[in-house]
């Protein structure tokens, strides 16, 4: 229920396509070999990234669906992993990155 409230929360009607993200679960012991064939540090920030950014955020948009959606999708699939904690510790500089960012942008208030 809270993935339909979320995915009309944006204004916009989400395509047909839009109804392949309830096949994500099926593709979990997909993205799961993907993450334990990835190794260790350099690649498996770029597989965080990739299913984060690519599949969760992009993926997501192009059918008409939330982005933050799909990145806490990706997430929900992955955190039962054996490699969660690696994965987490490995993308924590990049999510603290992305923090400083997000409160630069920010407009000063008078």
């Amino acid at each position: 229920m809270a993935l339909a409230v979320l995915s009309l929360a944006g204004g916009h009607t989400p395509s047909l396509l839009a109804l392949l993200v309830l096949a994500l679960p099926f593709a979990r012991p997909f993205i799961h070999h993907l993450v334990d064939v990835s190794g260790h540090d350099e690649l498996l920030v770029m597989i965080g990234l990739l299913l984060a950014l690519v599949v969760g955020g992009f993926g997501f948009e192009s059918v008409g669906l939330s982005s933050e959606l799909g990145a806490l999708l990706l997430g929900a699939l992955l955190a039962n992993h054996s490699r969660s904690q690696e994965i987490a510790k490995a993308l924590w500089g990049i999510k603290e990155v992305f923090l400083i960012g997000f409160f630069l942008r920010l407009p000063a208030r008078p």
